[in-house]
């Protein structure tokens, strides 16, 4: 597990309590706000977004990095009640700089035109290629938001597939939904899509053969233990531990390698 990574220090701070209740408060709100579809006035044209802190925005292998979100828990029908509650995504602070707006926007064409918005997106895919130095493309889905139905599954297992030099990672809960346990495996086939099952410790077991990514709450009493699978390589995100490393330099979840990550509560 890299014991003196995850006794290292954090560049992040845990939240305080009452980080959380702002969060948890946040969140419920969101998640009630009705579903305007995409023929309402003022609706943002869907986009990825530039890579952020944390995933870098090139490498020395990947030449661009992009995101994909969508709000969270609203398309999380695997979220846990912890989840519901920590997801970093609810933050308030304004310290990080989170275009919700686009995200509704995306969520909008993602449910009512999956198949429109995948030929958009492999158009802004090969738009990013053409300026990227080697010309790979990595996209980070779901930084906010998760896999929520399959024929939107379907859309990014038709994308990975009409550009097999492009890398795609993504992290699900949506795994704890057994009717969407079919599509999801057949996304994760996909030899450019890296997909992990997200857990916390209020999560049961997830499914064999999957690359699982862990949540580690250090204000919760036993949730430092490795889990249910202690033969499994596992590695703390170095991210969260290294200045000057990111995901595109780091690459561990970008590419089909056997191991699990541990992320802390941020």
């Amino acid at each position: 597990m890299q014991a003196a990574l995850l006794g290292g220090n954090m560049k992040r701070a845990i939240p305080s309590e009452r980080e959380i209740q702002e969060r948890a408060q946040y969140l419920a709100r969101q998640r009630s706000l009705p579903i305007v579809g995409i023929s309402a006035p003022a609706v943002d044209r869907p986009s990825l977004e530039p890579g952020n802190i944390k995933t870098g925005s090139s490498g020395r292998h990947i030449g661009r990095v992009l995101v994909w979100n969508l709000p969270t828990l609203r398309t999380c029908p695997g979220a846990s009640d912890w989840c519901a509650k920590n997801c970093y995504n609810g933050d308030t602070s304004g310290e990080v700089d989170f275009n919700r707006p686009l995200w509704f926007a995306n969520e909008r064409h993602a449910r009512e035109d999956p198949e429109g918005l995948g030929r958009l997106l492999l158009l802004q895919l090969a738009d990013a290629a053409k300026s990227a130095t080697p010309p790979v493309v990595a996209v980070r889905v779901h930084s906010s938001g998760d896999f929520f139905g399959d024929r939107y599954v379907a859309m990014w297992r038709d994308i990975a597939d009409a550009v097999p030099q492009h890398l795609f990672w993504a992290y699900t809960r949506s795994w704890a939904i057994p009717g969407m346990l079919p599509a999801l495996d057949e996304l994760r086939q996909m030899p450019n899509f890296q997909l992990f099952a997200s857990v916390d410790h209020t999560m049961g077991d997830p499914p064999d053969g999957w690359r699982v990514s862990r949540v580690r709450d250090p204000r919760t009493p036993g949730t430092d233990a490795e889990g249910p699978r202690p033969k499994v390589r596992q590695i703390a995100c170095p991210e969260e531990y290294r200045e000057g490393i990111d995901c595109a330099k780091c690459r561990f979840c970008l590419l089909p390698r056997i191991g699990d990550v541990i992320f802390n509560v941020h």
